[in-house]
C-alpha cells in the first residue's frame, strides 16, 4: 500500500513537470522500428510509452503468477541465502570466526528473517573479542524480531557466561524472568549461575521444578542436588560458626536444613558425615553418635566409621563396645582400628589404644593412626620412637588430630 501511494505521488509529480515542459516547448517524438516510422507530439509519446510500459509490467506479472516465475525467483533467492547461512554456520563451527561474522551479516542484510544470522554473527564477534560488534548485532537482532527477544536475552546470557561474568549473567536472567518466568531453560541457567556463585539457598528452591520438568538428565540432576545440600550444610555451619554465642539457634537452623534434605540423600554417606561433623563441632555428641551408629548398623560407611571415634557421648564405654562388635562383624580395617584406638583413648585405655593404632599403621601406612600413635608415644615418654612416627607421618602430609585424652608423663623425683 505504501509503495502504491509513493508511485502515485511520483507519477503525479512527473506528470506536472512534463506538462509544464510541454507548455514551454511542445517538441515532438519520432520512433523508427522495423521499417515503420511513427511521429507524434512529445507529451503524447511519453504518455503512450508509459501506458505501454505499464501494460508490459502487468503482462509479465500475470504470466509470472500464472507460470510461477515469481515463486521460482523467490525460492531461488531463498536457496542462495540458505546456502550462505549454512556456509556461515560451518565457518563458525570450524573456528573461522571473522569469515563467519562477515558472511552472516551479509545474509542478515538480505534476509526477511535475519534473527538467526544476527545471533550467530554476534557469537562470532564474541569469539573474536569484538565487544562493540556484539552489542550492535544483538541490538539489531532485538529490533529485527522483538517477539523473539527471549532468544536474544539467552544469547546475551551465554556470552556473559563464556566470559565468566556471572553477576551480569544473573542480571540478564532476572530481567528475562520479569518478562517470561515460565521459560524452561531459565531454570537451568539460573541453577548454573547460583552453583558457580555458591548461592545454595537460592539454588535449592529451583530443584523441584527442574526435576518435574525433566530439564536435566538423571545423573546431572543427582550431582547438582547432592552438591546443593552439601553446600547448604557447609554454609549454614559457617554462618553459625561466626556467631557461636547462640548455640540453640544454630542447632535449630542446622536442623531445618537437614529436614529439607530429601530422604534418599539423607542416606548419602558424605552428606550424613558432614551433618554429623557439624553436630560434633556444635557439641551435640549424643545426637551424632545415635545417627552414626544406626547408619553403620545398616550400611557400612568408612567415612562415618572414622568420625565415630571423635564422638564423645555420655556413654563413651558403650561406644567402644559397639565398635568392637563391628570389628567382629565387618572385619579388620585401618579406619576401624583408628576409631577403636581413639575410643580407647577416650576411655583412658592407653595400652589398648596403642595396639589399635599400631594395627592400623600395619594395614595402612598413611593412616592418621600413625600421628595418633606418635602423639601417644610422646605422652608416654617414648620420644625416640615417637619422633620416627612423626617423621614418617609428615612425609604423607599434615593431618589435624582431634582433641582426645592423653596419658600424663610421670613427674621426675626431686
Amino acid at each position: 500500500m505504501k509503495r502504491l501511494v509513493l508511485l502515485t505521488l511520483v507519477a503525479m509529480l512527473g506528470g506536472a513537470v512534463l506538462w509544464r515542459y510541454a507548455q514551454m516547448e511542445p517538441g515532438y517524438m519520432v520512433i523508427h522500428f522495423a521499417g515503420y516510422t511513427v511521429e507524434t507530439g512529445f507529451v503524447l509519446g511519453v504518455v503512450l510509452l508509459a501506458i505501454l510500459i505499464i501494460m508490459l509490467y502487468f503482462v509479465v506479472y500475470l504470466l509470472s503468477r500464472l507460470f510461477g516465475v515469481k515463486k521460482y525467483w523467490r525460492n531461488r533467492q531463498d536457496r542462495r541465502l540458505g546456502k550462505k547461512l549454512q556456509n556461515g554456520m560451518l565457518d563458525f563451527i570450524e573456528g573461522r570466526y571473522k569469515q563467519a561474522q562477515t558472511r552472516l551479516q551479509k545474509v542478515a542484510r538480505n534476509s526477511t528473517s535475519p534473527l538467526v544470522s544476527l545471533l550467530l554473527a554476534a557469537r562470532s564477534a564474541h569469539r573474536l573479542g569484538n565487544d562493540d560488534d556484539v552489542a550492535k548485532l544483538l541490538d539489531k537482532a532485538d529490533k529485527a524480531a522483538p517477539s523473539d527477544s527471549n532468544a536474544v536475552a539467552l544469547t546475551q546470557y551465554e556470552l556473559y557466561r563464556d566470559r565468566h561474568d556471572w553477576e551480569r549473567a544473573l542480571a540478564t536472567l532476572n530481567h528475562l524472568g520479569e518478562r517470561n518466568d515460565a521459560l524452561p531453560m531459565l531454570l537451568v541457567y539460573r541453577a548454573e549461575v547460583y552453583r558457580v556463585l555458591q548461592d545454595w539457598a537460592a539454588l535449592e528452591p529451583l530443584l523441584d521444578a527442574i526435576k518435574k520438568q525433566k530439564l536435566m538428565n538423571a545423573d546431572r540432576f543427582a550431582s547438582l542436588e547432592r552438591e546443593t545440600y552439601l553446600g547448604l550444610l557447609a554454609t549454614t555451619f559457617d554462618a553459625v560458626a561466626r556467631h557461636p554465642e547462640n548455640q540453640s539457634e544454630a542447632l535449630d537452623r542446622l536442623g531445618k536444613i537437614w529436614a529439607k534434605v530429601p530422604k534418599h540423600l539423607r542416606e548419602d554417606s558424605a552428606i550424613k558425615r558432614d551433618y554429623c561433623r557439624d553436630l560434633i563441632d556444635l557439641g551435640e555428641h549424643d545426637q551424632a553418635e545415635k545417627l552414626i551408629r544406626k547408619t553403620l548398623d545398616k550400611d557400612w560407611a568408612p567415612g562415618l566409621v572414622e568420625l565415630y571415634g571423635e564422638v564423645h557421648s555420655q556413654h563413651i564405654a558403650k561406644q567402644l563396645t559397639n565398635a568392637q562388635k563391628w570389628l567382629d562383624k565387618q572385619g579388620d580395617s585401618a579406619n576401624l582400628r583408628l576409631t577403636l584406638g581413639r575410643l580407647c583413648l577416650s576411655n583412658e585405655l592407653w595400652g589398648q589404644a596403642k595396639e589399635h593404632f599400631e594395627a592400623a599403621v600395619v594395614l595402612d601406612s598413611e593412616s592418621p593412626a600413625r600421628l595418633e600413635l606418635a602423639r601417644l608415644l610422646m605422652n608416654q615418654g617414648e620420644f625416640k620412637l615417637a619422633a620416627q612416627h612423626y617423621h614418617n607421618a609428615h612425609a604423607s602430609g599434615e593431618v589435624a588430630l582431634p582433641v582426645l585424652p592423653q596419658p600424663s608423663l610421670p613427674q621426675p623425683n626431686r
